[in-house]
């Protein structure tokens, strides 16, 4: 599933040093998924706190990854066939609003 090896590797990183990834780095950005990975890691909403720790980053894939990704190969392909979009952006939306 997309997403979730990086948010892995983020993952580990801050669990070897003990650190969360906003306290590692100056930067943290990304297109697509890893942008989504950064803002949850990095973003605030009171200008203090982050979004999301790194387990919950982690978590985020397993639990809702199919409401983000859709999982039929074959409607993705006929999608970009199309021009349409991959993913049905609902799923990613409604997860996003609810975090954000």
């Amino acid at each position: 599933m997309k997403g979730i090896i990086p948010a892995a590797m983020m993952n580990f990183l801050c669990e070897y040093n003990k650190k969360e990834i906003w306290q590692m780095f100056d930067c943290i950005g990304g297109s697509s998924i890893g942008g989504i990975i950064a803002l949850g890691s990095a973003g605030t909403l009171d200008g203090i706190h982050p979004v999301a720790d790194h387990h919950e980053i982690v978590k985020i894939f397993e639990e809702h990854g199919n409401q983000i990704f859709n999982s039929n190969k074959y409607l993705g392909m006929w999608n970009n066939i199309m021009d349409k979009a991959k993913y049905d952006p609902n799923g990613l939306e409604t997860l996003l609003s609810n975090y954000f």
